[in-house]
């Protein structure tokens, strides 16, 4: 007998698909989103370094109580479902806690991605209605991110598994509330910094590129090699697929992934 069958999508971790809603390259002052979802970025204070840079021509440098904002979203009210943030960093020297990134209402409506500079403590949490729907934080000192180096640092939500992944090392993890439905937090996505529409308060010193946020994929679950370029400005349309063709009970795979736009 003779069949064709597609299989479910597959997720790439490079490249810009229908997952990607965030995609930062802060190669320019404009700190342009290339995601499908074209946000308009507010700068406030932060500066392009062409010198400090992981890749492309630029990074965003955070000096002050400096950051980029974007507007609230339903891209980053991930519900119950998979996704994944991750980005570049590099930071100055400093002590205290330092946000990579963060969404802030209230105390009751709350994001984190926050690096402790002097316990090198990396943590994730969302808090909405009043309720933590996700706390999660590395163990003191796995990785105190000093030294003048860029690390990929990756938070990835699958199913009800966290991860928290420094060069494609997957660290471990203490669990305070494990992941629950995230609702929307109603206040701009905000790089560089925890700002709750007063003072900025404990900002990223150093550097950051590369930004990009993903709504329904789990990029990674398992250790990986970082990314060695940016991420294709490209499109990958989804979903990319198997197709299996069956000849007299024998099975035979071809792979098929659509074709880039570029």
């Amino acid at each position: 007998a003779l069949g064709l069958y597609l299989c479910p999508s597959i997720s790439f971790a490079e490249g810009v698909d229908g997952y990607t809603k965030l995609l930062l390259h802060n190669d320019s002052t404009a700190f342009t989103d290339s995601s499908l979802s074209s946000h308009s970025v507010t700068n406030s204070g932060a500066q392009l370094d062409t010198v400090n840079k992981k890749f492309g021509t630029g990074s965003a440098n955070f000096p002050g109580s400096s950051y980029l904002s974007i507007q609230d979203s339903n891209d980053w009210t991930f519900g119950s479902g998979d996704f994944t943030i991750d980005t570049w960093v590099k930071a100055n020297t400093g002590t205290g806690a330092k946000h990579i990134a963060s969404q802030h209402a209230s105390s009751s409506n709350v994001s984190d991605l926050q690096w402790n500079a002097s316990s090198g403590i990396l943590n994730m949490r969302w808090v909405t209605g009043g309720v933590n729907r996700g706390w999660y934080h590395t163990a003191g000192g796995l990785w105190m991110g000093r030294g003048g180096g860029w690390y990929h640092i990756a938070f990835v939500r699958q199913s009800s598994n966290a991860y928290i992944f420094v060069n494609g090392e997957s660290l471990p993890l203490t669990v305070i509330n494990a992941f629950g439905n995230i609702g929307d937090i109603a206040a701009p996505y905000v790089i560089g910094t925890d700002y709750n529409g007063g003072s900025p308060l404990e900002h990223w010193n150093g550097w950051i590129d590369e930004v990009r946020i993903s709504k329904g994929v789990a990029r990674w679950t398992s250790d990986f090699t970082p990314p060695t370029s940016p991420y294709s400005a490209g499109v990958i349309p989804e979903p990319s697929s198997m197709l299996l063709l069956g000849i007299g009970g024998l099975a035979m795979a071809a792979f098929k992934r659509k074709k880039r736009s570029l």
